[in-house]
Parts: C-alpha cells; sequence; structure tokens
C-alpha cells in the first residue's frame, strides 16, 4: 500500500471514529435531559414561591398578608413548616415587618403555605450575572 492510501485510510478512519463518538455523545446526553425536567416539574408542580414583607397577621385565621400591590393573603396550615431567622419557629412568632420568602399552593381560593420562612433582616439582593463577550 502507498504512503498516500494509508493516509486516506487513516483519515476515514479517524472521521468515522468522530462521528460515532458525537452521535454517541449526542445520544446520550439528550436521554439524561428528558428526565430532569420531568422530575422538577413533577416536584414544583402547583408550588408557587413569594418573596416580601409581611404587612399584617391575622392570628386566629393563621393568615398573613403580604406587602405587595395585589396583597397576597398566604394561609398556614399544620404542615406548614415556618421559620424564623434560620431556627425553626411557630406561626404566634410572626409578626408585620418581617422579611418573608416561601411556597403556597392554590386550593380553590386560598393559599396554603408549604413554607414561611421569615428574618429580621432584609435579604441581599440577588447579584447580577455578567455575560461577558
Amino acid at each position: 500500500m502507498s504512503l498516500i492510501t494509508r493516509i486516506a485510510i487513516t483519515r476515514v478512519a479517524l472521521s468515522s471514529a468522530l462521528a460515532f463518538g458525537l452521535g454517541l455523545t449526542a445520544f446520550v446526553s439528550h436521554g439524561a435531559d428528558e428526565k430532569k425536567p420531568e422530575a422538577k416539574a413533577e416536584k414544583k408542580a402547583g408550588v408557587v414561591p413569594f418573596n416580601s414583607k409581611i404587612k399584617a397577621v391575622d392570628a386566629a385565621a393563621k393568615t398573613i398578608t403580604l406587602d405587595e400591590k395585589t396583597a397576597r393573603v398566604i394561609t398556614s396550615a399544620e404542615a406548614t413548616k415556618v421559620s424564623l431567622d434560620g431556627k425553626e419557629a411557630k406561626f404566634d412568632e410572626l409578626k408585620a415587618g418581617l422579611f418573608v420568602t416561601g411556597a403556597y399552593k392554590k386550593d380553590g381560593e386560598k393559599n396554603i403555605a408549604t413554607s414561611i420562612k421569615a428574618s429580621t433582616t432584609a435579604p441581599e439582593p440577588k447579584k447580577k450575572k455578567v455575560v461577558s463577550k
């Protein structure tokens, strides 16, 4: 076999191996990507996050009103996890003026909290991602 023939065969073999490897990588990564969104969607189905300040607390009704334009009312249930400054707390410890984050699920007209995380200090603003070119 001549040198030119060997080079041509080597190029074809390398090209085929590279194409196969890229195709396999795309197939494997595509399969992995399919499973992740489904798992996230099932986990967070129907859960709505909130991040605001408490405008009012109704201890009898176990509700907090968020200090927003729409003034959402969030109801605490027995299963609701409540924390204050990173420590487990009772609903009765919440008061107007606290910063609050959490999540709730819609139940008809009610917003039933799954978690309420209150803080006496304002949360740090999120840093904007800088995209460099």
